[in-house]
């Protein structure tokens, strides 16, 4: 993600499942991937978790007062409020965790290489914002009533096996691997996307004819307050990757992966993703040859099926820069990037088995702070 997730032709760990399968025979030894917090807030959420016990604060003592809308001495608190409403009315609230659990098994001869690897997957997805709609009051309440609150809460549960080999190219000194990967996804999903939550509605959770037990009513059309887990829908589904990269020694990669090849949620198939993409570790040049550094330059085009509907080749792009100090028993990583167009930043440090890595990472939803830590063994 700090690369702009420009890692297709790199995907030479467990995030191989995910960007290229064929970078599992990158993989030298038996490896197994535990990540057991993966913790990826946008920047409104981040920024509105930073200030939550004043605004707690601020609305207990607006709920004690006898005179709540008129108290002089509640001034600053109801300014305060206010403030806050508003900020979350422009903001894009998100949270995304996972927890993986990866398996890789290689084996090596000579030149020939094969891989194999299991994966196991937690993952979910909750976002809410608020759409605008209606004229421009003076009146920050009244503005609030036209709005609509729009919410998309996912969780998934993933499983699945990828193989990849490796065969050399003679007298060329080139290694191409080719791989598979292959899920089954089980989803679970409550969300207002197709009649979104009017403020109205929270205020009249009998509906329009404000007859209780019909179906205009909040519970009817949304979900009970007092069981929301009872809405939520599953769905089941599968999807198959694959990819290509092409070696040349420890210098030059160049990638290409089709995400998707087959796979759908229910009857909602995936789109296909094709993805070309080319990386180059400088520091790995013939001269200099720079045994503790590595500086890998990484570039990449996806959705390259559908480039003729787009109108600037930069909605496509992706690039990054990273940097990598190894030292004995611990490495440091700093990296950089572009995902189409959206900057992003990363670091991280490895200590042995334990590998802390975060990223601030753009895209066209939002801002994200991503903070994991993985225990490779």
């Amino acid at each position: 993600m700090g690369m702009g997730n420009a890692f297709v032709a790199i995907a030479d760990d467990g995030d191989a499942f995910y960007y290229n399968p064929a970078g599992l025979t990158a993989v030298r030894k038996i490896r197994i991937d535990l990540q057991p917090v993966k913790f990826i807030p946008t920047q409104d959420l981040y920024d509105e978790f930073k200030d939550l016990d004043q605004l707690m604060d601020d609305v207990e003592a607006i709920r004690e007062s006898a005179e709540p809308l008129e108290d002089p001495t509640l001034e600053d608190e109801r300014r305060r409020v206010t403030r806050k409403m508003k900020r979350l009315m422009r903001g894009n609230l998100g949270l995304d965790m996972a927890s993986p659990v990866r398996v890789i098994v290689p084996l090596h001869i000579g030149d020939y290489g094969v891989a194999i690897g299991g994966i196991a997957h937690a993952w979910s997805d909750s976002r809410v914002h608020v759409r605008r709609r209606g004229l421009n009051w003076s009146d920050f309440v009244k503005d609030t009533l036209d709005d609509e609150v729009i919410y998309n809460i996912m969780a998934e549960a993933s499983y699945g096996v990828a193989a990849a080999i490796e065969v050399p190219v003679a007298p060329l000194p080139l290694e191409l691997s080719f791989g598979l990967a292959a899920r089954r996804i089980h989803r679970w999903q409550m969300s207002d996307e197709d009649d979104p939550l009017g403020m109205e509605d929270l205020l009249n959770p009998y509906g329009k004819d404000g007859i209780e037990g019909t179906a205009d009513d909040f519970k009817e059309r949304y979900f009970d307050p007092e069981d929301p887990l009872a809405s939520v829908s599953e769905v089941k589904g599968y999807n198959v990757d694959a990819g290509t990269i092409a070696s040349f020694g420890d210098t030059i990669n160049l990638a290409v992966a089709l995400q998707n090849v087959v796979g759908k949620v229910k009857d909602e198939k995936f789109p296909r993703d094709l993805q070309v993409s080319a990386a180059v570790n400088l520091a790995k040049v013939p001269s200099p040859d720079i045994p503790m550094l590595d500086i890998i330059l990484a570039a990449g085009l996806d959705n390259l099926n559908e480039t003729w509907e787009r109108d600037e080749i930069v909605d496509t792009a992706r690039l990054g820069l990273e940097l990598v100090w190894k030292l004995p028993l611990m490495a440091l990583s700093g990296r950089i990037g572009s995902n189409h167009g959206h900057m992003t930043l990363g670091a991280g440090i490895q200590l042995m088995f334990l590998d802390f890595d975060y990223a601030f990472y753009g895209d066209q939803d939002a801002n994200w702070h991503a903070f994991s830590l993985n225990l490779a063994f």
